[in-house]
């Protein structure tokens, strides 16, 4: 991951990372915290899906068709709100 950090930064990509929505386990928890440890130290937006259900709309029982994976109607909902937080960021401005 720091390989792909300093690539970027040398070749003036900006990164976001992102934890899709999946129902994360406490291991994949942990996974995300390093994660989002890293982009902090890296001044690289994160966002975690996965700590976001209340606040983006996502119904674990109604959006995911097998528990792990999003089903149509929780893909929309979460490409629409990750489409406004990249806009806010400035990710489609030119």
């Amino acid at each position: 991951m720091n390989k792909i950090i300093e690539l970027a930064k040398d070749e003036g990509i900006q990164l976001m990372l992102v934890g899709a929505p999946c129902n994360a386990n406490a291991e994949l928890k942990k996974i995300y915290n390093t994660v989002e440890l890293i982009a902090n130290e890296n001044n690289i937006p994160f966002i975690d899906y996965n700590v976001l259900y209340d606040e983006v709309g996502i119904d674990a029982n109604k959006h995911f068709f097998d528990g792990v994976h999003m089903n149509y109607d929780g893909a929309k909902i979460v490409t629409g709100h990750f489409t406004d937080y990249m806009t806010k960021l400035g990710f489609f401005n030119e």
